[in-house]
């Protein structure tokens, strides 16, 4: 290719490299560089030891209805409002930074009614830092019957007020985000209430949790809105329950690995009146699950009394509702795993050891 003095690109004059130098300095102070070092931020909220809530991010909780979500926001905060040095009936492994200024401690609820707020706020919260009467420096409001067109301005100048009052707000939990937009399908509402939700954590330098719903038989958080939050958030929780026990299981951690956190269970406390810690939740794999099934069904089914295939393909689809096609590969399953005996005259029997 011959250059030509069209091609080449002219030196800039040097009113130009005065322009240039200009916008850079404008934008200098979103400019990442080796000299101007960043502190690792605290984690105002971690689990077994790995970082879940940091100063300016957002932090998901999600679940079906019922499933625990509010049990888990209520340890949090009772964790936030402790004093220093004083004990609260939390869930074990789940640390929160103590809040050494005294700083805010802010909660909004959208779903609950007041009755019922309130009934928590005292006896799932205080209760589990032995108090009969909340800290000043905890504010907690039920903004449900508001309109939700001034949920973004009252929650704004709530943070602010807080913000001046304690000198900082040492975390805030937001139970409901999917009721300060009109429709979480909606790309540019969710767009814009996650971007209003960052901007809030970054102005007032606190973790911000997030509450919200799956999609109905989903593991998905709801419509558009999820998954910005998925794209958005530093950590995202999935609060899940299995035979009426709760338990914590994540779903996307910046920083570290899903592994790297137990699935924590918890259940209601009858005596104590809210939920406290129960071990931790060991969910087995689909391979292993169908093994566990297909032995209680072979014990089910088959004793030391032989019978014939047709008579096992009928006492199987008569438990299970299941085809023949299906059964008869289940059977072959349960003999292949030593679970039931087939003699050379094709009888079935269980098999004992």
């Amino acid at each position: 290719m011959i250059m030509t003095s069209k091609s080449i690109p002219k030196l800039s004059s040097n009113t130009q490299v005065k322009d240039n130098d200009l916008i850079l300095k404008k934008y200098e102070g979103f400019r990442i560089s080796t000299t101007r070092p960043l502190i690792d931020s605290i984690p105002v909220i971690s689990i077994n030891g790995t970082s879940i809530s940091t100063e300016g991010s957002l932090t998901v909780l999600s679940g079906d209805s019922k499933s625990g979500k509010s049990a888990l926001c209520n340890v949090i905060l009772a964790g936030a409002i402790c004093s220093i040095g004083q004990d609260y009936d939390g869930f074990i492994g789940i640390d929160i930074q103590p809040n050494y200024l005294s700083k805010a401690v802010i909660h909004f609820d959208t779903e609950q009614s007041q009755q019922q707020h309130y009934k928590s706020f005292k006896y799932n919260i205080l209760k589990r830092v032995n108090l009969n009467q909340e800290p000043s420096i905890y504010y907690s409001y039920n903004i449900r019957r508001i309109d939700i067109s001034k949920y973004k301005d009252l929650c704004k100048e709530i943070f602010r007020a807080c913000f001046e009052i304690n000198n900082g707000i040492h975390l805030a939990v937001i139970d409901g985000v999917a009721d300060f937009i009109k429709s979480v399908n909606d790309e540019e509402e969710s767009n814009a209430i996650i971007k209003y939700f960052e901007q809030l954590a970054v102005e007032f330098k606190t973790p911000i949790i997030l509450v919200v719903h799956f999609n109905p038989k989903s593991d998905k958080q709801r419509g558009h809105l999820g998954s910005q939050l998925q794209r958005k958030a530093e950590s995202v929780l999935a609060i899940k329950k299995n035979e009426g026990i709760s338990y914590i299981e994540p779903q996307l951690l910046r920083n570290g690995s899903n592994l790297s956190i137990p699935n924590i269970q918890f259940s209601y406390d009858e005596m104590k009146g809210y939920h406290t810690s129960c071990g931790v939740f060991n969910k087995i794999s689909k391979e292993d699950e169908e093994k566990n099934n297909l032995l209680t069904l072979s014990k089910t089914v088959f004793s030391d009394d032989p019978i014939n295939y047709t008579e096992a393909i009928e006492k199987l689809i008569a438990i299970t509702k299941s085809s023949v096609r299906t059964m008869s590969t289940k059977l072959k399953k349960m003999v292949d795993l030593n679970y039931v005996s087939k003699s050379d005259n094709k009888l079935y029997t269980i098999k004992n050891d």
